[in-house]
């Protein structure tokens, strides 16, 4: 078929970055060093833990194949420096705390005929809030119309990341950026009718800061005095449904 590539066992670059994550950094690790595919490269970026992080990394030192803890300026900038040293043609990362499905998830997402043209493949996500876990399938976030599912959900051609680095001036949404300029650039991707990651959406950035990222994914998608109209209602929004609860409690 025109247009179209066979699995061939592509090297696929997993990617997991770290700081301070000692109670969460070896379930990641055994998650991805325990995937059936036969093509892996590991690469594990840790931002100079000064906790056991890193003594915990070593342990494994012999199935990772590029490790590297130093000071930077955040995660984005150490997503960064992982797509710079990655071998793979795709890539994915799985950060602290998170982890794959199954042991075979890699193996089912690149056991499938990809369009030479796809820029990245994504499926759908369990979050894993304290005790409770929740399918979150693709459309059933208003976030999903940019980015599709959350980054540990997402295989990108390293190149595009290459290509495209993470824009540091974000500090919790560069992500959605990234997906936000590969939309508006007509990059096509693939979805999965799969679940491919556990996401630990308990804490984390982007939950301890969840009104600093929908400002920063206003300011992606937004021109200024848009930003502004829309970030002003979002926040209107927010004061009125604060005074109708407490009103609601009197």
């Amino acid at each position: 078929m025109i247009g179209k590539m066979k699995n061939s066992n592509p090297k696929v670059t997993i990617v997991t970055v770290c700081y301070n994550a000692e109670r969460d950094i070896e379930s990641t690790l055994l998650s991805v060093l325990g995937q059936t595919y036969s093509n892996i490269e590991y690469i594990v970026v840790d931002g100079g833990s000064t906790d056991g992080t890193c003594d915990i990394i070593r342990r494994y030192s012999d199935r990772i194949d590029i490790f590297v803890s130093e000071p930077d300026h955040g995660v984005y900038d150490a997503m960064n420096k992982a797509a710079a040293k990655a071998g793979g043609e795709w890539l994915l990362f799985m950060n602290a705390g998170d982890v794959f499905f199954s042991m075979d998830t890699v193996s089912d997402t690149f056991d499938r005929e990809i369009s030479d043209e796809t820029g990245f493949l994504f499926g759908d996500a369990i979050f894993v809030e304290c005790d409770k876990r929740t399918l979150v399938k693709y459309g059933d976030l208003r976030v999903h119309s940019v980015m599709p599912a959350c980054h540990q959900s997402i295989f990108c051609r390293t190149c595009i990341l290459r290509d495209n680095p993470f824009n540091l001036k974000y500090k919790y949404a560069a992500d959605y950026d990234f997906f936000y300029r590969l939309k508006c650039a007509g990059v096509k991707s693939q979805y999965l009718d799969m679940v491919i990651s556990l996401y630990e959406n308990s804490r984390g950035l982007s939950k301890e800061n969840e009104i600093k990222v929908r400002k920063e994914r206003f300011r992606c998608s937004n021109s200024l005095p848009l930003f502004i109209i829309k970030y002003s209602l979002f926040r209107l929004k927010g004061i009125l449904t604060g005074l109708f609860k407490k009103d609601a409690m009197k």
